[in-house]
């Protein structure tokens, strides 16, 4: 054989044999790996987390040693991570040292530290007694390769930026105006207090408010108005126990009502971003007394909410349950065959007799000692031996609100031959439209104040005309809602953006609210918060819009809100509340509102037929009715001051008795 080719097959082995010895011998090895953050350039004082990497493929590490060159602390051991600060600048070395097995690997991280830029905290005291004072912002140590930001919360103008070094703020109204100096040198940054405390000027707090009343009742609402706003950028409100809202955040008016009696404390507190005053004022609110209730004497028995009488007798009518006299009483016998001087009393206890029969409600309208309003209603069933009934049906039942027309159709029965003639009493002249009709189906009515309204029918019979039944019902007609709303006006005149509060006029307990917000290029921001908040960039213009339901009826507000440097300017509003008539005509109650300054109102009610005609001369409100096939509808107002200044709003009706917020 040839020894040359077993030469060369040995040498080969013995390579073979070596690279597998060389690589488990590597493969035992541990490997160093270090992970810092921040990477990159750092300043002086900043801190760097430094974190192990290492890793060993057969065996878990044993040791972790480091080295820390100029740094604090220089040495650490353990796996970490470790926190370092190096107080100086220059380049350093982070070496790590791992092992296991008695096997160790090294590796190296270059770190670069330079002077971090300095000033120093900006404080000033300055005297506005001569009127507003520029004060020159201008940092310690200035140096021309670094950049400056001053950030000013003012009292005024909110958070206000600068990106210069030396710069002029101009100081209006007294207070504690707080910031920012960041000075950076492109690798990292330094910051520095800002604070300018100013006095002797405008801007004085004074926390005093106005009351609509200082004595009111339950459920009847409350106007509440901070009178020196001047200077002031905060208010906070404690309307006290039972009130709706209890807390608000704006200077007002705020409208607000309370769901218990009893003397009521009132607390408001106002700021200027660094100083706060606060008064408390007593409201006292007087009780409803729900707890009366109607006596009734002669009756022949009683069931549930309805006495049982005999044609005829003189029943006495007095309340039960009062804790002491009120002021007034008028008691409405809802006897529509009673004269005029019988049909009512004013005496604590009222006498009458029904001579007719059928089903009669009784109201009781009481005024207490603080001049509280409450309303009672007795069911009275007058009870013959004639099985006829006049009663009927309503649309909608239950209840409605003002100016929203309600249906009637008559279901007498028990007559030989039928009912020859149904008459129908709505209500007062003024309220009710019609005050009376006739017919089985009647003409269509609604009322122009809320309250509780009796509804009375008479059924005649065919055989005999003298042969009546009468058949009474309570009908609740209630208020719109307010939809109308306030808001932080010193808020949207900053510039810079702001996260604005906004508060309903006036809050329901249980009522339903939809908040809309659209800027200038349709970007809408919405909320079913009672008091929500939006935020609000600078210089633009808002379609703010706030849909209030009760149940029963809807109110809709929509207003332009201009923030930034044209805040103060002309705005334009509309009130929207839908009605319903006969179910054949869209019907709506349509109202301007907008500035002082307004001169002029100019409707395009989209087709509508309004009553009484728009003019240019009045903001309403206006009774505007489109046909139901009319979908969709704008209406929109533009106002001018007379100036030449003009400002336009839109609602759309979505066919439905709705409105669409914009």
């Amino acid at each position: 054989m040839n020894k040359s080719k077993y030469l060369r097959l040995w040498t080969y082995g013995l390579f073979i044999l070596c690279f597998f010895q060389i690589q488990f011998t590597k493969a035992d090895d541990p490997f160093a790996r270090i992970i810092a953050s921040p990477t990159g350039a750092i300043c002086t004082g900043d801190t760097i987390l430094f974190s192990d990497n290492s890793f060993s493929t057969s065996t878990d590490l044993d040791t972790w040693e480091w080295t820390f060159s100029g740094g604090t602390p220089s040495v650490a051991t353990g796996q970490g991570p470790h926190e370092i600060v190096w107080n100086s600048a220059g380049d350093f070395e982070i070496q790590l040292i791992v092992s296991t097995n008695g096997i160790s690997d090294t590796t190296t991280y270059e770190v670069s530290v330079v002077e971090a830029p300095i000033s120093n905290d900006f404080t000033e005291t300055i005297d506005l007694s001569n009127g507003p004072v520029n004060v020159q912002l201008t940092p310690d140590n200035f140096n021309s390769s670094f950049s400056y930001t001053w950030i000013i919360n003012d009292l005024v103008e909110g958070e206000v930026v600068y990106n210069e070094a030396n710069v002029s703020h101009l100081i209006q109204v007294n207070g504690n105006h707080t910031g920012q100096l960041v000075v950076s040198n492109g690798s990292c940054s330094s910051s520095y207090d800002v604070l300018i405390t100013s006095a002797g000027g405008e801007g004085d707090l004074v926390a005093n408010f106005t009351i609509s009343d200082t004595v009111s009742c339950v459920d009847s609402y409350l106007t509440f108005e901070h009178e020196n706003t001047e200077g002031v950028t905060s208010w906070e409100w404690d309307f006290g126990e039972g009130a709706h809202p209890r807390f608000a955040y704006n200077g007002g008016p705020i409208n607000v009502f309370y769901s218990s009696p009893g003397v009521k404390s009132v607390l408001l507190v106002v700021g200027n971003g660094g100083l706060s005053e606060s008064v408390e004022r007593e409201v006292v609110i007087g009780g409803s007394e729900n707890g009366i209730s109607i006596a009734a004497n002669p009756k022949l028995s009683t069931d549930g909410d309805t006495i049982f009488v005999q044609p005829s007798s003189v029943i006495s009518f007095r309340p039960n349950g009062e804790s002491g006299l009120a002021n007034s009483y008028l008691w409405d016998f809802g006897d529509p065959f009673a004269q005029e001087a019988d049909s009512t009393s004013e005496s604590r206890i009222g006498d009458h007799s029904f001579d007719t029969g059928g089903l009669y409600a009784v109201k009781l309208t009481r005024e207490s000692s603080e001049g509280c309003v409450s309303e009672f209603v007795q069911y009275v069933r007058v009870v013959t031996e004639s099985d006829q009934s006049g009663d009927f049906a309503i649309s909608p039942s239950g209840k409605t609100c003002v100016f929203n027309s309600v249906s009637f159709t008559s279901k007498a029965r028990g007559f030989a031959q039928g009912a020859a003639e149904v008459v129908w009493y709505f209500g007062a002249e003024g309220d009710a439209f019609p005050q009376s009709s006739d017919g089985f189906i009647p003409d269509s009515v609604y009322w122009t104040q809320p309250g509780k309204k009796i509804i009375k029918v008479v059924s005649k019979s065919s055989q005999d005309y003298e042969d009546s039944v009468v058949h009474s019902l309570i009908y609740d007609v209630l208020a719109y809602p307010e939809a109308t709303f306030s808001f932080n006006d010193t808020a949207i005149c900053s510039s810079n953006a702001q996260e604005v509060s906004f508060l309903p006029s006036m809050q329901l307990e249980y009522g339903i609210y939809n908040w809309s917000v659209v800027d200038e290029s349709g970007g809408e921001q919405s909320s079913s918060s009672v008091e929500p908040k939006f935020t609000l960039l600078p210089d633009e213009k808002y379609t703010v819009s706030l849909e209030v339901s009760n149940s029963y009826c809807t109110s809709s507000y929509s207003r332009i809100i201009q923030t930034g440097s044209g805040c103060d300017d002309i705005w334009a509003g509309l009130i929207v509340q839908p009605a319903r008539d006969n179910c054949g005509l869209l019907r709506y109650i349509i109202e301007g509102v907008g500035s002082e300054s307004i001169q002029s109102w100019d409707f395009n009610f989209g087709g509508g037929t309004a009553e009484p005609e728009a003019d240019g001369t009045s903001s309403g409100p206006f009774t505007v009715d489109f046909p139901p096939s009319q979908s969709g509808s704008q209406i929109t107002l533009t106002v001018d001051d007379g100036s030449g200044n003009e400002e336009t709003v839109t609602v759309t009706l979505d066919g439905s008795n709705q409105v669409r917020i914009p």
